[in-house]
């Protein structure tokens, strides 16, 4: 029998994976290439070609996170999952709120630069500048995360500027889990499947708190809420999902004024309809049509829109070479958009104008065409070529280009290397700040060049990659509130992102890496966000992750990961002190009873002082939140 595996990790190679007797017979392979070839399994994923191949050997930079080896490493949602990969640095909003920052490019709303996917459906709110709350989603929900850690937008489009996270929930299980834990932490879900004629996945949690991850451990009550389907029949697959989060915190009174009530509420909704005809096993065409409804409220500032889009797709293998082509168009419906109040000009200033309107309403309209070649030039040198063209109504049009190789120089190395664009087009705040739509806005752009080198063997894998990275046509506020945003400025970004994972025993793995991130930002005057060119806000010195599991037997699994970021830049001339923190897991299965398991974590055990830092608009300075305590929780899960 195979052992439930978190350790395993590494490429089998075909010709080592069976090995023939002297009679000539076939012998199974031993237990670590065994669990080898399942980890080769587990990495695989579709989304920097949509074709199933290893991460490995896919253009560009993408990392495949199983649920549970992030749950070994203390991790208990998937903003949590995210901080362990290289290059990435989450962070949390004044109301809780998950964002990232990637490769130390700072999005000037949000996480506007990086897309987020529940299952392949988007749950952006990309003209509100939010990114929703499926990053908070608990790992119990989820089979595993993929990240593209730079450009997405050749194949997922607007808003995979700098990266893309697809969330993938379970497929095919069976279960039920329940816990609690420190700040009244309650959370319940299930799983349930069934196959036939009809196949379908049902996946439901739910999670309440009254002091759960919010700045200082402030008194606040949280409510989420999570829902997918899928159900496939013949060529035909229906996907939906449901997001709801309510945040009500208390935030105290300046001077003499009283304490007020801060209430979030937060609904997203997504729905995805496709029918495919397959010719073999290689080929398909497919029609599809998305739909997603946002809802946001911190009031004042809100935002209720819709988005729908239709399309076609083909994949075929002709060849040596597989096509990608779809052709797409899509309407944003923005129903309501609350544009945030104007900040108080600082002390003995004159007042700042605003024509801004209380509401906006508008339709927005896209058109795409995507086509992409991946060509085996021969069995270890493979090429893509790809080229995306888009027509926004709110913006321009634009033609976003890629090119990437991957050559498997031997049975245990593997080199890459890729140039790909990304872009995003502005958001409600930045078309509507100055009262009426902005037509002289532009697509803001990266231009990425990356080179990375693999090595695996069957108890180790080890990954470098070097990155230069060009931010064109930076948009930010022309100046006061009111005065409407440009793009105005560039941010240069370099750096090194080493990882390795190696089996020190047959019970022992060590998970590390390590980024150093080098950013700049110029600025050309009048001045834009920050006021002279110099080091981009937010950057890391240093970004590190240090993990062990142990499964000393087939009941235990204990781990532990040391987590680091370094100084934060807030401005040219200042920064917001690194922190280190650490999170346990332990966890039980009983034998007694098959798929019965209860897991203890700690996050940040040594109550270490965790900082985030948040961007605002001037005349506003950034804000330091503190995010610095330790948090408990338990879990019992059954799963088959």
């Amino acid at each position: 029998m195979i052992r439930r595996c978190i350790l395993c990790s590494g490429v089998v190679v075909a010709a080592s994976a069976l090995a023939q007797s002297p009679t000539g017979t076939e012998e199974t392979t031993d237990e670590a290439e065994r669990e080898a070839l399942l980890q080769l399994l587990a990495e695989e994923t579709e989304v920097a070609t949509r074709t199933r191949e290893n991460a490995d050997f896919v253009p560009g930079i993408v990392s495949v996170l199983t649920a549970d080896q992030a749950r070994a490493l203390g991790a208990r949602s998937v903003l949590d999952a995210i901080a362990l990969l290289p290059g990435i640095e989450v962070n949390r909003d004044p109301n809780g709120y998950a964002t990232l920052r990637v490769r130390g490019i700072d999005a000037f709303f949000n996480s506007g630069n990086v897309k987020v996917l529940v299952d392949g459906m988007d749950t952006s709110y990309t003209v509100a500048a939010q990114n929703s709350s499926a990053m908070l989603m608990p790992l119990a929900l989820v089979n595993r995360i993929e990240v593209i850690r730079g450009p997405g937008s050749v194949v997922f489009g607007d808003f995979a500027l700098n990266g893309l996270v697809n969330i993938v929930t379970h497929q095919d299980r069976n279960g039920a889990f329940a816990g609690f834990g420190a700040g009244g932490e309650r959370l319940g879900g299930a799983t349930l499947s069934a196959k036939g004629a009809w196949e379908w996945q049902l996946n439901v949690g739910r999670e309440t708190s009254d002091r759960y991850d919010v700045p200082a451990s402030t008194p606040a009550d949280e409510d989420r809420t999570y829902a997918d389907v899928r159900v496939v029949h013949g060529g035909l697959t229906i996907k939906a999902a449901s997001i709801a989060r309510n945040h009500q915190r208390l935030v105290p009174g300046q001077g003499a004024n009283p304490a007020t009530v801060r209430d979030v509420d937060e609904h997203i909704k997504a729905f995805d309809a496709r029918y495919d005809w397959r010719f073999g096993n290689d080929n398909r065409v497919g029609v599809w049509t998305r739909y997603s409804d946002a809802h946001y409220a911190a009031a004042p500032a809100g935002f209720i829109g819709d988005r729908r889009q239709v399309g076609s797709d083909v994949n075929w293998q002709w060849g040596r070479h597989r096509f990608l082509a779809e052709v797409a168009a899509g309407t944003l419906d923005i129903d309501r958009a609350n544009l945030p109040p104007a900040p108080p000009p600082p002390p003995n200033a004159p007042p700042m104008p605003t024509n801004r309107p209380a509401r906006v309403s508008d339709s927005l309209t896209s058109h795409s065409v995507l086509v992409q070649d991946q060509f085996d030039a021969n069995e270890r040198l493979s090429l893509t070529a790809g080229l995306r063209y888009d027509v926004f109504s709110n913006v321009t049009s634009r033609v976003t280009p890629r090119l990437a190789a991957v050559w498997r120089a031997g049975s245990n190395d593997t080199l890459k290397a890729q140039y790909g664009e990304g872009f995003r087009t502005p958001v409600g705040v930045e078309l509507y700040d100055s009262g009426q739509r902005n037509t002289r806005l532009d697509f803001e752009t990266v231009h990425t060049s990356e080179l990375a080198w693999i090595h695996r063997s069957h108890d180790s894998v080890y990954r470098a990659t070097l990155y230069h990275q060009v931010v064109d046509d930076v948009l930010g506020p022309a100046g006061p509130p009111g005065a409407g945003f440009r793009n105005a400025g560039q941010v240069r970004s370099r750096g090194v992102e080493l990882e390795a994972n190696v089996r020190l025993t047959d019970h022992l793995r060590l998970n590390g890496n390590v980024s150093k991130i080098y950013t700049r930002r110029q600025v050309p005057s009048p001045a834009n966000i920050n006021p002279t060119p110099g080091r981009a806000f937010g950057t890391p010195e240093i970004l590190a992750n240090l993990g062990l599991i142990a499964q000393p037997n087939d009941q235990w699994t204990l781990g532990a990961n040391w987590h680091r970021v370094g100084a934060r830049s807030l401005s040219p001339a200042s920064s917001a002190r690194g922190y280190s923190a650490l999170n346990l897991s332990a966890e039980h299965a009983f034998s007694r009873v098959p798929g019965l398991s209860l897991r203890l974590a700690v996050r940040n055990a040594t109550d270490a002082d965790i900082t985030y830092v948040v961007n605002r608009a001037p005349p506003q300075t950034p804000l330091v939140l503190d995010y610095g305590y330790r948090i408990w929780s338990v879990e019992l899960a059954w799963r088959r």
